[in-house]
């Protein structure tokens, strides 16, 4: 995790609405909530809490149910009295509360439409103190390097805070449009921190584009394409520079996103990723790799246990989930709260048995995480190294060669078009 502009958080004690994007269901408030070191309140959406053993588990952990007009119907809109009230009490008692305009999470890079409501509930607070408090409205974003698989990286954002007061007076005599006047500079806000692809008829075509050709462009403009922050600066800008070249070539821009979709597709039928086309491929090298993970296969094997149920045991649940989003938190959710502690437990439990030693236990069960980052790594590279043999193989085919000139006429059409040299 990268937080960025920590230092625009106001102090605790002052009355605080972190706006914040939405791209990753759970994971995002715990992002925020590691950058806060404070206690917050969340709001969350209404169907969380239809369980009451897990109503009264998110409530203890300050989470407050947001019912919305499009998921839970206008009969439940009533329903947010008390939310409303507990969240404003909070605030006017200076602490955190932190919302996701958006009222859902969005599945790609951009931004989706706000719900007022949130921008409600701050005047409204306001207003129960006299308009004597300022409350503050903090925009911040999350962002991804990967939204699905684990040990990626995410950049959290903050901008600066605004002030509620200098709406004030506009509110006593127009309260809708303080209201809108006051989301439109935090969505703007918002806007300048994150990436946000606002043409989603190329979507795919413009987030495969930043995801290849992406890196050299960071290169080119001086940073770092591996450092997450920086990258998110240079995507924006390339994809600003790509919405530029379409408004001004539209007919070249489509016919460059039909090819790069066809790039696309073909490097995917034939198993390969971009990175593929650039590496040189050495023989004594892979030879050395394959030679080393065989040297190191039985400490593999060794590391798998019981690290490769803890990996895949979620998988049970989060195959069968209907919005894919959730997958990174279930993914933690269960691994920190079930299966962690119950095959930790076991592990120490069998070691002990079998070895009569609970030191011997004890210290296997402390290099468990270790052990799995390593069976991690393995697996990892070996498939680099799998993927660099069947690259070398594909080489000398017709197809191979067809996709590589695609590919670097494409990268020439975008040297031209956003002027990264």
């Amino acid at each position: 995790m990268t937080f960025v502009g920590r230092e625009n958080i106001p102090p605790d004690g002052t009355p605080l609405i972190i706006a914040c994007n939405h791209q990753n269901c759970m994971n995002d408030p715990l992002h925020i909530l590691f950058s806060l070191r404070r206690k917050a309140c969340f709001l969350a959406r209404a169907d969380v809490f239809s369980r009451p053993l897990v109503a009264k588990w998110l409530r203890r952990n300050g989470l407050l149910p947001a019912y919305r007009m499009s998921f839970d119907g206008e009969s439940a809109l009533s329903k947010n009295a008390s939310t409303w009230d507990v969240a404003g009490t909070e605030l006017l008692s200076g602490r955190t509360l932190v919302i996701f305009p958006e009222a859902g999470h969005q599945d790609n890079h951009w931004l989706g439409e706000f719900s007022l409501g949130y921008i409600r509930l701050a005047f409204e607070t306001a207003a129960r103190a006299d308009f004597a408090t300022d409350i503050k409205i903090l925009p911040a974003c999350n962002h991804y390097e990967d939204y699905f698989h684990m040990r990626k990286d995410v950049v959290i954002r903050y901008g600066t805070p605004i002030s509620l007061a200098d709406y004030y007076e506009l509110y006593r005599t127009k309260p809708r449009t303080a209201q809108r006047e006051a989301s439109r500079k935090v969505r703007e806000q918002m806007l300048g921190l994150m990436l946000s692809i606002d043409d989603q008829a190329n979507y795919e075509a413009i987030d495969y584009i930043r995801n290849t050709y992406g890196h050299r462009y960071a290169t080119a403009c001086g940073a770092s394409a591996t450092h997450l922050d920086e990258k998110l600066t240079t995507d924006r800008q390339l994809v600003a520079a790509l919405d530029a070249a379409r408004q001004s070539q539209p007919e070249q821009v489509e016919q460059l996103y039909a090819d790069v979709l066809r790039l696309k597709s073909e490097t995917r039928r034939l198993n390969l990723r971009d990175w593929n086309f650039d590496k040189a491929f050495s023989a004594p090298i892979v030879a050395l790799q394959i030679a080393v993970r065989l040297l190191l296969l039985p400490l593999f094997v060794f590391a798998l246990v019981p690290n490769i149920l803890i990996y895949h045991l979620p998988k049970l649940i989060t195959r069968r989930l209907k919005d894919r989003l959730f997958t990174s938190s279930v993914n933690f959710g269960v691994s920190v709260l079930v299966t962690i502690p119950l095959l930790y437990a076991i592990t120490f439990a069998f070691d002990w048995y079998f070895t009569e030693s609970a030191l011997l236990a004890a210290i296997h069960v402390i290099s468990l995480p270790l052990l799995g980052l390593f069976a991690y790594r393995y697996y990892i590279d070996s498939i680099k190294v799998i993927s660099e043999i069947r690259c070398e193989r594909l080489r000398k085919t017709n197809n191979f060669s067809e996709l590589a000139a695609l590919r670097s006429r494409i990268f020439g059409r975008l040297d031209q078009l956003v002027k990264s040299k």
